[in-house]
């Protein structure tokens, strides 16, 4: 499985960074692997009327003392590697198992 993640954050045809679509789908793919602890939402929708979408990763249970990450991406136009820097730590919290964990 990890094999496609990383597929998924490479484009195959040289563009160095993930189009928006890229993005929108790997949060879905994640979202749809790990319904225990991801959810996709929108936030609002931009001038263009795109949705805004965010990935919450959480574990069941009371989190009332559980530490939180805010981890925000593509902010300004031209910083295209925030956006695959958040996609990469959310896939390693996964994968090393921290947010499936109480």
């Amino acid at each position: 499985m990890w094999t496609l993640y990383g597929e998924m954050i490479t484009r195959k045809d040289g563009l160095g960074h993930l189009l928006l679509s890229d993005v929108n789908n790997l949060l879905s793919k994640i979202a749809k692997d790990f319904p225990d602890v991801a959810r996709v939402g929108s936030m609002g929708q931009s001038t263009q009327g795109r949705d805004m979408n965010y990935l919450e990763l959480d574990v069941p249970g009371d989190s009332k003392d559980k530490p939180a990450i805010l981890m925000t991406g593509a902010t300004h136009a031209r910083e295209l590697i925030s956006t695959s820097l958040n996609l990469y730590e959310m896939l390693k919290l996964i994968k090393k198992g921290l947010v499936d964990k109480d």
